[in-house]
């Protein structure tokens, strides 16, 4: 995927960086980058949405398995009790 360095452009108009006026500055690259990042973006956002699916249904088995229904389990309890869950299974 190209990048665009877009901290290193020098967005003055074009006519304070010559003293001449130029009718259009070139937005191609730019216009393409931004395609770039609605793409990337959409495939974060079906990601995110997925983990969360993902984290809930692992809440929901560990407040049936631990009794406690109305409490979320931090991230790291919930994989620690997985983890367990994983040994006591290979015994």
């Amino acid at each position: 995927m190209k990048r665009y360095d877009i901290d290193s452009y020098d967005w003055r108009p074009e006519e304070s960086k010559t003293g001449k006026y130029v009718e259009f500055i070139e937005v191609k690259p730019l216009l393409d980058h931004i395609v770039e990042l609605k793409d990337e973006n959409g495939i974060l956002n079906r990601l995110f949405k997925l983990q969360h699916k993902r984290s809930l249904e692992a809440d929901k088995l560990w407040q049936k398995a631990t009794g406690n229904t109305h409490v979320f389990p931090d991230l790291g309890v919930l994989l620690k009790w997985l983890m367990d869950q994983i040994k006591k299974e290979s015994k």
